[in-house]
């Protein structure tokens, strides 16, 4: 009684649960009847809250996975030992509500589990005699025209699972039923499709013998047999399960508090039956979940048998490495580590669920572990096929750099060794490294050097375990780019020394410029034989042409350009004549308000990141085009194209008026309008008005001068 009443003070309410059980009348004496409840009770139960571990093994006793079980299981599939109900009482004693609780049965421990449209009906003695439970969810599917884009129909799906129990006085099931059913609409129409159908009968003690289940409209699925057997204390210690899917026998061993440590599970095969898998269950302290410990230690797959939890200090310097070492520690706790590399000590500290708040929470255990080398422990050399490795004598393993191969040639380097050659003679030089390390070989052609990375095997968790050695070798001369032509045009401002360009206008932007529209030679002529060519690439966002030969990098940008003006006049195309992408100033004799334009700048269309802007000017009739790139608008190149004055003026002042250019001056005789000038942008540079009008312009150029409603060109040189 003394654990009830614990139970009942610390988990079910205000009363104690020698109180609750009295009213029902089975345990406590009758002068308690009287006293009134205001808390949440359950018939016949106790609470044992120990924590429980699972490990699982597969047949040849490999851990295969780990954690804390929880307690339940599936509730439609029956997966606890007992089921009773609580109920919420108020002062008068009235119940409020019906709780339902089950018994695991691994664990035997109690707790609540929420389900709806509960009915519930009990013994004589108030223990649970019938139990059903309804567990309802709806799901919506919505079916659309893509065309209209509106709703069709609604398809609504109602999950219907119920659950029958029946139950002896003594609270052991009688049988169990179990429906899972779908209603859902279709064109308006409810339907209803039985998924599965599950019934379980049960001895009068609660055992298991047979089962059978049902699937999709009442079509035949499967039928099991099975066969249990349990001890005196109603613990079921084997279940034979024959099936046409399934032939399976599990066994099951319990502790003194029933609860279960051990499940193997046997399948049947053509030679009889073998264990499939066990699951060994633990509870108490050693694996209690979010405690600051280590549970178990591992050298490669295997557990390492002389590790225990309280000890905190290892020497396993003979026989397990770094690469290989691992450990298990608790959920809810975290793990800080260190590595040592001089005394190859790691140190591993665990910090308990509750460090945050007590930084006592915490134990840090610490491990000597095998070293791992990282070095070359040997090198030899051969000159033939056929004739004996000598070593080098000058290697040693603590000797990081060497020249004694500076007058060879290198041929190529693998994972074991180096060939060399000279014009007399030919090496092959091979070496030896430590226990499992790794070896890296490289050669750079530029500097004559060659590379042996040496890593540790447990490079992957300590990078710092590694060794480099070099060794020096003839050079070959720095290949570079000696001249560069561009659409077959040189460039003759090009320098092997200069590694930046800005190409003049005639440099037309293309796709192809990382091809065959861009070349350049190479020095020494024989490289380009020998080795692979230059490595060219455009970048289409910046413009620009990167050439690469061995690390050398030259950059060619490009200016914003058109390539090609079209236009169109009463239905007919074609360029504008004697177009240049450096030529920026053109004369058309037409109207600007007849035509309509098209502009190429050179690029592929799939690629093009160049912007082109208009812009005209009435008093001028100019057309401006602003070429740039999207990702650098700062260079600007403008094209000018020039048209005749539109609304009938003609492009002269008159018969009375002469126009020409004296001295840096536009001079205007005979003109009886005021004067205007502007340049070819449309900016306004001066103006005039009598007989004889002298604007004097700072530049050369082409300028308009407009009197009236005349206008008329003029160059200044």
């Amino acid at each position: 009684m003394e654990q009830l009443r614990q139970l009942g003070g610390r988990l079910l309410g205000k009363k104690c649960a020698a109180t609750i059980l009295g009213l029902l009348g089975l345990c406590c004496p009758s002068s308690l009847w009287a006293e009134k409840l205001d808390t949440t009770f359950v018939l016949d139960m106790v609470i044992d809250s120990t924590p429980c571990y699972y490990a699982r093994y597969n047949n040849t006793g490999q851990r295969v996975a780990y954690g804390i079980y929880r307690n339940g299981g599936d509730l439609y599939l029956g997966n606890f030992f007992r089921i009773n109900t609580g109920y919420i009482t108020n002062e008068n004693g009235d119940t409020l509500e019906t709780l339902l609780y089950k018994c695991d049965n691994v664990t035997k421990q109690w707790f609540q589990d929420i389900v709806s449209g509960q009915k519930f009906e009990c013994h004589d003695n108030g223990m649970l005699s019938y139990a059903q439970y309804t567990d309802s969810t709806s799901q919506s599917q919505y079916l659309w025209d893509h065309v209209t884009n509106e709703q069709i129909e609604r398809r609504g799906t109602y999950l219907d699972h119920r659950i029958i129990r029946a139950f002896g006085p003594d609270g052991y099931c009688l049988s169990f039923s179990y429906l899972d059913e779908s209603y859902w609409t279709q064109n308006g129409f409810l339907q209803v499709e039985t998924y599965r159908s599950e019934d379980t009968q049960y001895d009068a003690l609660g055992n298991i013998y047979s089962q059978h289940n049902i699937y999709v409209n009442g079509h035949y699925l499967d039928a099991n047999v099975i066969i249990n057997t349990y001890d005196d204390r109603q613990n079921l210690i084997s279940s034979h399960t024959i099936g046409h899917y399934d032939n399976t026998i599990e066994e099951y061993t319990y502790d003194s508090l029933d609860r279960r440590i051990k499940a193997v599970r046997y399948d049947s095969t053509e030679s009889g039956f073998i264990m499939e898998d066990s699951v060994v269950y633990t509870y108490g302290h050693s694996l209690r979940e979010g405690e600051p410990y280590i549970l178990l230690v591992y050298d490669g797959k295997y557990q390492v048998d002389s590790f225990s939890v309280e000890q905190f200090h290892y020497d396993f310097s003979k026989s397990i490495p770094y690469s290989k070492f691992s450990y298990i520690a608790p959920s809810e706790t975290t793990t800080d580590e260190t590595f040592d590399a001089e005394t190859n000590t790691l140190s591993v500290t665990v910090k308990g669920a509750n460090y945050d708040h007590d930084s006592t929470d915490a134990n840090t255990y610490t491990f000597v572990l095998k070293k791992i080398e990282s070095y070359i422990t040997g090198m030899s050399f051969k000159t033939t096929k056929s004739s004996p490795w000598q070593p080098v004598e000058d290697f040693s393993p603590g000797k990081y750099s060497y020249d004694m191969f500076r007058d060879f040639d290198f041929i190529f380097c693998s994972s074991s060794s180096i060939y060399l050659q000279r014009e007399d003679s030919a090496i092959l030089v091979s070496w030896s490294e430590s226990e499992n390390a790794k070896v890296l070989s490289s050669h750079d052609e530029q500097t004559g050097i060659i590379t042996l990375e040496v890593r540790g095997a447990d490079y992957d968790k300590n990078p710092n375990n590694v060794h480099v050695y070099t060794f020096a070798v003839n050079k070959k001369i720095d290949p570079y780019i000696s001249s560069l032509q561009i659409h077959g045009n040189d460039f003759d401002g090009f320098s092997p020394n200069k590694y930046d360009y800005e190409l003049p206008l005639n440099f037309i932007v293309g796709y192809s410029l990382a091809s065959s529209d861009c070349s350049v030679s190479v020095y020494p002529e024989e490289f380009s034989a020998l080795y692979p060519r230059v490595v060219k690439e455009y970048d289409y966002k910046k413009h620009t042409l990167i050439c690469d030969i061995y690390g050398t990098t030259y950059r060619f940008h490009f200016q914003p350009s058109l390539m090609r003006i079209d236009i169109t006049k009463d239905s007919v195309s074609l360029s504008i004549p004697d177009f240049s992408p450096d030529k920026l100033e053109y004369e058309l004799p037409y109207e600007y308000k007849d035509l309509s334009f098209k502009y190429y700048s050179g690029n592929d269309p799939e690629f093009n990141y160049t912007t082109i802007k208009e812009s005209f000017n009435d008093s001028t009739n100019t057309l401006t085009l602003s070429v740039f790139f999207d990702e650098d608008s700062s260079t600007v190149t403008e094209y000018h194209i020039h048209f005749r004055p539109t609304d009938g003026v003609d492009d002269f002042l008159g018969d009375q008026v002469s126009l020409y250019v004296m001295d840096k001056a536009i001079c205007v005789d005979g003109a009886t309008e005021p004067i205007f000038v502007y340049d070819l942008r449309g900016t306004l540079v001066g103006t005039g008005r009598g007989e004889e009008v002298r604007i004097p312009v700072r530049q050369t150029g082409v300028y308009v001068v407009k009197a009236g409603r005349k206008a008329a060109k003029v160059v200044v040189k």
